[in-house]
């Protein structure tokens, strides 16, 4: 599953401060997960209290995380993250090797908008589920640093 990805990164601040996420894009070493999963799991990461870069030293706090660009997922919101992206890891770590799951309403590009239905994402069951499980161990260990972690998200 290629093309539009969320990348995940848990990021010592001491080396990193919330506006230094310029140095993370395009990064190898991130968790990603493709922008159709996270719109599918997008009501209960609504759920996530978290904080949008905005100019220093300014963040600005809110719900969910941002599609198109950073997010900072401190403690508090951290803990949230980790439950919500392990119990999604896990209900995952249960279905057949390829997620096929339901998608937005679309139709394919070169058919008749009265063809449209919903589209199906399908997935790498194994893949996501270390994806999710790494962003929620990063979550935890956010949570327990007592400010000096924090879970970095890039938007596609």
């Amino acid at each position: 599953m290629g093309g539009l990805l969320h990348d995940f990164f848990l990021v010592d601040r001491q080396e990193f401060d919330y506006w230094d996420y310029s140095h993370f894009h395009n990064n190898e070493h991130a968790a990603r997960v493709h922008d159709d999963l996270i719109r599918y799991m997008g009501d209960s990461l609504e759920w996530i209290t978290c904080h949008v870069p905005m100019t220093p030293p300014n963040l600005k706090e809110v719900k969910g995380l941002n599609y198109y660009g950073p997010t900072i997922i401190k403690e508090g919101g951290a803990a949230e993250a980790c439950n919500v992206f392990r119990i999604w890891a896990d209900l995952f770590s249960r279905a057949p090797d390829t997620l096929e799951l339901t998608g937005g309403w679309g139709w394919i590009n070169g058919e008749p908008a009265k063809k449209a239905r919903y589209l199906t994402i399908s997935a790498d069951r194994d893949s996501l589920v270390v994806s999710l499980k790494q962003i929620a161990k990063y979550a935890e260990q956010a949570n327990s640093s007592h400010g000096r972690l924090y879970v970095l998200h890039l938007g596609i």
